[in-house]
């Protein structure tokens, strides 16, 4: 268990970045960490929406960098935390 979820394997994936380079980037990947029953790790520079996201994969934490207002922030967390 990581962090409230249960996974299959001792890891998680970690936030990546460029993964644009692929057309479903971070959604292939929360695709094939579900397959394998694990988690993953989403940036905040995702290039695909949170949403898309962890509807492939339950299990996906997000890491949040300060970015924009206080208010930016919190909105960015409630959509995070929604999803």
């Amino acid at each position: 268990e990581v962090m409230g979820q249960e996974i299959s394997l001792p890891v998680v994936i970690s936030p990546t970045g460029v993964q644009a380079v692929h057309p479903d980037a971070e959604v292939a990947v929360a695709r094939a960490a579900a397959a394998r029953g694990t988690a993953m790790g989403l940036s905040s520079f995702a290039s695909k929406p949170i949403e898309e996201v962890v509807a492939a994969n339950p299990k996906t934490f997000f890491q949040m960098y300060w970015m924009g207002s206080r208010d930016a922030m919190l909105k960015r967390m409630e959509r995070a935390r929604a999803a």
